[in-house]
């Protein structure tokens, strides 16, 4: 039987690394576009995306914000699909 305690030292490795970035993205946020995140949890934590889509999702909330609306609550839903 497979235990599943091999996985263990796989498993932190994959959650410090994922810790470490979504903390340099906060910081990136916070100090370049002075941005507070204020709704952090794991919904909201995107993983392996393309960098085309990365600007894609920035250029839309881009032009959300200078229209001084609030990004739609769809949108994060669209990010998980």
């Amino acid at each position: 039987m497979f235990s599943f305690l091999l996985l263990l030292p796989l498993m932190l490795k994959f959650c410090v690394l994922c810790t470490a970035q979504v903390l340099e993205g906060l910081d990136y946020l916070h100090t370049k576009c002075r941005i507070i995140h204020t709704d952090i949890k794991p919904e909201n934590i995107l993983i392996c995306v393309s960098e085309a889509y990365v600007r894609k999702l920035a250029a839309e909330a881009t032009q959300w914000h200078k229209m001084g609306l609030k990004l739609p609550g769809s949108l994060g839903e669209q990010i998980l699909r």
